[in-house]
């Protein structure tokens, strides 16, 4: 008989069945002790149910059925087959892995200074967008005009995005949607898009120099960027109140704003 195709229109860990799934058949027919692969999951099936809970033997081509025996809980949406047996689910599974692999190493990351270069080099990028953000609006037009004059053939800087103020998560929303590098210029970056730009992967670097800014973004697109020491801060805190602690020291009273304050 044709072998089955369908998919899985719903999918959950029962505490006592174990790994569920409920799959429409399109093709074929599916049978019990059929060994069936569902994207990266497998197994053999052990028991099927209808949608009145009734247990069943095979199901035809739109028939929904909840299948027993899979080795883990598989996605809503994912392809099922039936292959011979365990060793041909396991090569199956193992090829959609490698697949799966390739195409993330294709997938360009998040841009940064320290990795300009290799995504340059591996083709992955054709454009460095750029956000920028200064104290005051005067800054912004001769560091944009610099930094968009940098760049060859291979590659060109866009500034996508300028302001004044500091870096926001609005700006971190930007750079992860354009795949874009920020850059501020005598600012600081606000505590929720330090923790969005660190969790999404996206490069923040912070100058008072100009000419400092516009000779890292150069040398980075020519690969001859040093690496560079970063600080690493442990917490912010607020000083609320100063006390006598001595003859000539006084101790603040501070709350700990963000992260941890340590000896």
């Amino acid at each position: 008989s044709q072998p089955a195709v369908g998919v899985a229109i719903e999918a959950n860990l029962d505490k006592t069945k174990g790994p569920l799934a409920t799959v429409l058949v399109h093709d074929g027919t599916l049978r019990l002790g059929d060994t069936v692969v569902i994207s990266t999951t497998w197994g053999r099936v052990k028991a099927m149910f209808n949608d009145m809970g009734k247990r069943v033997r095979k199901a035809g081509p739109a028939t929904p059925v909840e299948l027993l025996g899979l080795n883990s809980v598989p996605q809503v949406g994912d392809t099922l087959t039936t292959v011979a047996g365990e060793h041909q689910a396991q090569a199956l599974i193992q090829k959609r892995q490698l697949e799966a692999q390739r195409e993330s190493s294709l997938t360009p990351k998040s841009v940064s200074l320290d990795n300009l270069f290799d995504q340059i080099s591996a083709g992955q990028v054709k454009e460095l967008n750029v956000i920028l953000k200064a104290d005051v609006q005067g800054s912004i037009e001769p560091i944009r005009s610099s930094l968009e004059q940098l760049g060859a053939e291979a590659v060109k800087v866009r500034v996508i995005h300028s302001g004044s103020g500091n870096i926001t998560k609005s700006d971190v929303m930007l750079a992860i949607a354009s795949k874009g590098l920020i850059i501020g210029f005598n600012v600081d970056s606000e505590p929720g898009a330090r923790r969005l730009a660190e969790v999404e992967g996206v490069g923040i670097r912070h100058y008072n120099i100009i000419y400092n800014l516009v000779d890292d973004v150069d040398k980075a697109l020519k690969g001859m960027l040093e690496p560079s020491y970063v600080e690493v801060i442990d917490g912010r805190a607020e000083v609320r109140d100063i006390f006598p602690a001595g003859r000539k020291e006084k101790a603040a009273g501070v709350h700990v704003t963000e992260g941890k304050a340590t000896r």
